[in-house]
Order: structure tokens, then sequence, then C-alpha cells
């Protein structure tokens, strides 16, 4: 896989997890070895449905969210943006938040509480 192109399998959330699926409804990014490749507003609509659905209410606004992901060192940030610009295909491009894995998730799978 050469830098910037990522051939992978979609995923959406389903019952709050992350799921892989050949259909496109619920289609919020990508993921490789190291990152998760976000389409943000798709993601957050995710997320927001979700917490509907539990009885909650998720009230962060998206630039809000995004702001915390890179205080945190979570999103990958490349000088004023947000965003990185990714080949999905040899013709099509999309813009992306860059998720670091390794600064969601401790080795034994379970999300980081600071």
């Amino acid at each position: 896989m050469t830098e910037n192109n990522i051939y992978n399998e979609p995923y959406c959330v389903k019952d709050g997890c992350l799921y892989e699926t050949v259909e496109r409804k619920g289609f919020i990014g990508f993921e490789d070895d190291n990152f998760y490749y976000l389409i943000m507003n798709a993601a957050l609509s995710e997320v927001v449905k979700l917490s509907k659905e539990m009885g909650e209410s998720f009230s962060i606004g998206k630039n809000s969210l995004i702001q915390q992901l890179v205080d945190d060192g979570i999103m990958v940030v490349k000088g004023k943006r947000n965003t990185t610009t990714v080949r999905v295909t040899d013709d099509r491009q999309m813009s992306v938040a860059v998720l670091d894995k390794s600064k969601m998730f401790t080795e034994a799978g379970n999300a980081e509480i600071s």
C-alpha cells in the first residue's frame, strides 16, 4: 500500500460496534492496521443515532469533538488541516479524519480512560 492509498472494506456502526459491511448504508470510513480513516459528518451522525437509540444525548458538536481529538493526540493533523485526502480507488479521492489506533486502545483492546 502506498502512502495515502487505502483499499479496505467499508465499516458501519451497528449496536455500538464498528462492523464490516458490503452495502454503503451507514458507511463512515475505512481502517488499516494503524489508523481509522473517518468521514467525520457520517461518523458523528451514526454516533448521534446510536446515542438516541440508547436513550442518551450526544450533545458535543463536530468542531468541539475534532478539537478534543486533536488535543488528546488521537487525530493526526497536517499543519492547519484536520482532514487528509486519501485515494480510495484509482480515480477517487476522499477527505477523511485520521485517528491513530495506538492512541485510542490499550494492548488489551479496551478504550483508555483519561
